[in-house]
């Protein structure tokens, strides 16, 4: 509108007011691989250098970038190829245009046009392209779109050496496809499924699915001309496409790879040489590696599965809670970080190592773990460790009693009640800073008493115990004044 007037809205109020503000530009919203051939065309490598209205987002730049590379319209540096000049005379999108050229150099050209020709056509219905394009080929399709396929190919047919469109056997349309899209060339996968459903794994590394009703569900390797959008990507139209002529026809595309890598499945590493197109493995032979990268694989594993996968037993607890809690008594001090998020993040430092021959689950039973983690300290530190956190206490009648560490809690000390008469001082760890926890237990091992305060417990507590211990175990001593009495391991004998 250029001057004042009268706008007259052909929708309602309420329609009106949840209306965006604009259409979204193209720019930010369709392939731009075209456009980047064009720019490319220009000596332009970086959009940034237009007085663009709205820059192309970088992730469908880099998409469009890769597809012309993957085309040889573009080199490595971004500059335009001989392949990819001819692709901008063509009126076709870049894939179409690579799909017709490498067509006419194998003595296709006329077929691929009317490949390129229908699928402009955006059809709907059967997902087997051979059938569409033969529909095409003998008259069979709708008038008007006849007419206009017709008319495209016909176009087509002046720039390329076009040559007779055979018959469009299943095989010639396969390669023709797969030249313009071999990121979408998918191989079937074993073992999964979705409801009613067959997937396929596309060279991209994504997946495609088709219901297992449809012929094409059959075929070991699709390629596909269109899908919807997903995900999941539904194949919309493919063709089955042999293993022979994809090696054939992409064999600078094909690499030799020596994978290994850890498997959740069989937990277990796999080592192998692979012949690979893209995301998608053509074939796969077992392959001696080198130890190192088996065990980094291991260790790949290990951080799958958690240390709680390792062969933990109660000394290499007990180990690492020592350790820990002189860590925390003494935070100035470099005590490593022994918690199971500490050991997951060093994994590389302590135990790689010894993974040698070490590729599956089971035969991490073989670390004798208590040893790999006390290679952790030196003398000095281990020294230092046993004098801050031992492992056992003597206690008044002499027998030396493992300590239960539990941080952050204090060390846990599980004594019987009578083997501590005569002393008023709790035991204590970290050169004398902790009290241990005192767990008193009763002849029969069961506990009477949890304290850090055994004075306290003798003048305020054990009168209690007492009561009830006497009639209880009246063959054990239960003097009423315990600081006095000599410390006891065993019963009166019978008679006394």
């Amino acid at each position: 509108r250029l001057g004042p007037g009268v706008c007259y809205r052909l929708w309602s109020r309420e329609q009106h007011a949840s209306l965006a503000a604009h259409d979204t530009p193209e720019m930010l919203a369709v392939d731009l691989t075209r456009f980047a051939l064009e720019l490319a065309a220009w000596g332009v490598k970086d959009p940034a250098q237009l007085a663009l209205l709205d820059p192309p987002p970088a992730t469908l730049w880099s998409y469009a970038r890769e597809r012309l590379r993957e085309l040889a319209a573009i080199n490595d540096d971004g500059r335009i190829t001989e392949h990819g000049r001819a692709l901008v005379r063509l009126p076709l999108p870049p894939r179409r245009g690579h799909m017709l050229l490498r067509a006419a150099e194998q003595g296709l050209g006329g077929l691929a046009a009317w490949v390129a020709a229908v699928l402009d056509e955006r059809p709907r219905g059967s997902n087997d392209l051979v059938q569409l394009v033969q529909g095409y080929l003998s008259g069979r399709a709708e008038p008007a779109a006849q007419r206009r396929v017709r008319e495209t190919v016909r176009q087509l047919a002046r720039l390329v050496d076009a040559g007779d469109p055979s018959a469009g056997a299943e095989a010639e349309l396969a390669r023709i496809v797969a030249w313009g899209y071999p990121e979408r060339v998918a191989l079937r996968r074993t073992g999964v499924r979705g409801v009613r459903e067959v997937a396929y794994l596309c060279a991209d590394g994504g997946e495609a699915r088709l219901l297992e009703s449809d012929p094409l569900a059959q075929a070991e390797y699709l390629a596909i001309a269109h899908w919807e959008p997903g995900p999941p990507r539904r194949i919309s139209l493919a063709v089955p496409l042999a293993e022979a002529d994809l090696r054939r026809d992409h064999a600078d595309f094909i690499a030799a790879v020596e994978e290994i890598r850890w498997d959740a499945a069989t937990e277990a590493v796999i080592a192998e040489r692979q012949t690979r197109f893209g995301a998608l493995i053509l074939d796969r032979k077992p392959h001696r590696s080198d130890g190192e990268a088996i065990a980094r694989a291991m260790l790949a594993g290990v951080r799958a599965l958690g240390v709680q996968a390792l062969p933990w037993t109660e000394s290499a607890r007990q180990w690492c809670a020592r350790v820990m809690s002189v860590r925390l008594w003494r935070p100035e001090e470099d005590w490593p970080d022994l918690s199971d998020e500490g050991l997951l993040a060093g994994l590389e430092h302590w135990l790689l190592p010894y993974l040698g021959g070490c590729t599956r689950r089971e035969h991490l039973g073989r670390l004798n773990l208590t040893t790999l983690l006390q290679a952790q300290l030196d003398y000095a530190a281990q020294q230092r460790l046993n004098r801050l956190a031992p492992t056992h206490i003597e206690v008044p009648t002499g027998s030396r009693i493992a300590l239960e560490y539990q941080p952050p809690l204090p060390p846990a000390l599980s004594v019987k009640l009578q083997e501590m008469f005569g002393s008023a001082t709790t035991p204590t760890v970290d050169d004398g800073r902790v009290p241990v926890q005192l767990h008193l237990l009763s002849p029969a091992q069961r506990p009477l008493a949890v304290t850090q305060d055994l004075a306290g417990f003798w003048a305020r507590g054990y009168a209690d115990v007492k009561k009830d211990g006497k009639g209880r175990y009246p063959r054990h001593p239960w003097p009423d004044d315990p600081l006095a009495a000599p410390p006891s391991r065993r019963a009166k004998p019978r008679g006394t």
